[in-house]
């Protein structure tokens, strides 16, 4: 994308105080796309240095989202199946509620200061069952594999080991 377009899709989204680096877009301050009617965000970002909302949008993919945010990081309410092109860094809290997402993929590459909110997701049966808890990476790593193979067994596992009480069924989870 030369330039002069860069401009001009800053200035349609009202994107201001950014830096143009490479091809990307580095922003001080929030950037907010949230109900623009977007099948796909319209730059490549880099650094934004407050909050990023792409959320309310006809978004598929997280292709061209930002490689850190210092803020929340919001893309609820699109039509999200996987976490491809996550920021490597959030540092906020990561909203992901109401899209189609079955699991965590990629999360676990992304490092996370706040808290996940996905309700509204398939795989927030399962994750709410831990919903209060404080995740490292190794953890995302084992809710994924668990999720790939799942076995209601070796869930009722994990949450006896963590002091929680099993469950008999999942039922929207599949």
């Amino acid at each position: 994308m030369e330039d002069r377009e860069i401009h001009s899709n800053c200035e349609k989204y009202n994107i201001q105080n950014y830096t143009i680096n490479n091809g990307l877009i580095d922003v001080d301050g929030d950037v907010d796309l949230y109900e623009k009617g977007l099948v796909e965000l319209p730059l490549n970002f880099g650094e934004i240095r407050g909050g990023f909302s792409c959320g309310g949008n006809y978004l598929t993919t997280l292709k061209g989202c930002p490689k850190r945010v210092d803020g929340d990081f919001s893309c609820p309410e699109n039509e999200l199946t996987k976490l491809d092109y996550l920021p490597e860094f959030i540092g906020g809290n990561f909203y992901c509620r109401f899209n189609q997402l079955k699991t965590f993929t990629n999360l676990e590459k992304c490092w996370l200061v706040g808290k996940i909110k996905c309700n509204g997701n398939p795989i927030y049966e399962i994750f709410r069952l831990f919903e209060d808890k404080d995740w490292n990476i190794g953890e995302i790593d084992r809710l994924n594999m668990l999720i790939k193979d799942f076995s209601l067994s070796e869930l009722n596992e994990w949450l006896i080991e963590e002091g929680r009480k099993p469950v008999k069924e999942l039922k929207n989870y599949k």
